[in-house]
């Protein structure tokens, strides 16, 4: 299971659960696929654009 799907169930399970996310849990999650991107842009170098921030 990738990241974002793992990030994505852990969001929906929350909202079930308690109608609301609890970004505090999934803050590292997050964290982490931001680091995966960062990661991957610079292995790429130009070949890749992207529009995220």
């Amino acid at each position: 299971m990738s990241k974002a799907t793992a990030l994505r169930d852990l969001a929906d399970s929350m909202v079930e659960q308690t109608g609301a996310v609890d970004e505090k849990q999934l803050r590292p999650l997050i964290d982490e696929i931001g680091e995966l991107k960062t990661q991957y842009r610079a292995v790429l170098g130009g070949v890749v654009r992207s529009n995220a921030p």
